[in-house]
């Protein structure tokens, strides 16, 4: 059960299907981010295992509750990330989905003397990688960076 604390405002009007609600937390987890999006992030299986991190979240979900019809704006600034075995010790990107493409934009991390940076487009329809992140400077590795 998280400890993170959250506040929120919106509306959802059942008769008409639309949404829109805000989503904010100063002291999000990934767990926590992954169950306020999970009808989107349910299926995704990339992501890895021990993915985790301290973050501020600002999460925007509006239009129709059909997904087809759903829309995602999110902006998250973390601390602490660890991803494949690999501490990075903060950064930030973007989400957004439309159209049932969810992008993660923007992504921005900085360990030592390296740093990384990329977009990643995933298509829920046909759930394949649309764009594999990119390595903007060297590969974050601990055995090259200090």
């Amino acid at each position: 059960v998280s400890q993170s604390r959250y506040t929120g405002t919106g509306t959802v009007n059942y008769k008409d299907l639309d949404i829109a609600l805000g989503i904010n937390s100063n002291d999000a987890n990934a767990a926590d981010l992954t169950d306020i999006l999970h009808p989107i992030f349910k299926d995704i299986t990339f992501l890895p295992k021990d993915l985790d991190y301290k973050a501020k979240v600002d999460v925007d979900i509006f239009g129709k509750t059909r997904l087809d019809d759903l829309k995602i704006r999110a902006k998250v600034n973390f601390n602490d990330l660890k991803a494949y075995g690999e501490p990075i010790p903060s950064g930030s990107f973007n989400i957004s989905m439309l159209n049932r493409v969810l992008n993660f934009k923007d992504f921005e991390a900085e360990k030592g003397r390296g740093s990384v940076s990329g977009n990643l487009a995933v298509g829920l329809k046909e759930k394949t990688v649309a764009e594999l992140m990119t390595i903007a400077e060297e590969v974050i590795d601990d055995e090259n960076v200090e």
